[in-house]
């Protein structure tokens, strides 16, 4: 390599010797431009995407409808419901299996028959129930 070829990237050598051409795998531009098409093709994604999709309405946070049943789903599951925390969904459960382990309960009946039996687990009120009503399967 002379230095004089339209190719070569002035002050770059290559590992085993000589200067890094441009458009080679061991020139560092290959990355910035591959950087640069990837960030362009997801700007590209971002802007197509409806607007009303991508932004919530204020005071509110997107919310993705779900079909949770509390006799069965395990505690992080229960999670996904709004106002069930990482701590009431434990209390769901302990409730759950503390009820099941009753010697007089018949266990072919679930635990919690309806949305208001919820209101047994401490936290959960009027206003939770009405928000978890939705989103709450008990028919399984």
């Amino acid at each position: 390599m002379d230095g004089n070829s339209a190719n070569e990237v002035p002050g770059a050598t290559h590992p085993v010797g000589g200067s890094a051409r441009a458009g080679s795998a061991d020139n560092p531009r290959n990355d910035t431009v591959a950087t640069i098409v990837a960030l362009c093709w997801l700007l590209s994604f971002a802007a197509s995407v409806p607007r009303d999709f991508a932004t919530p309405p204020s005071g509110s946070r997107p919310r993705v409808r779900c079909s949770v049943n509390p006799n069965t789903a395990p505690w992080w599951e229960l999670t996904i419901l709004p106002g069930i925390g990482e701590t009431r969904a434990r209390e769901i459960v302990r409730y759950r299996e503390k009820f099941l382990s009753d010697r007089h309960h018949d266990p072919s009946l679930p635990v919690f028959r309806n949305l208001d039996d919820l209101d047994r687990i401490s936290g959960i009120g009027p206003k939770t129930l009405e928000e978890l009503a939705p989103e709450v399967d008990l028919s399984r």
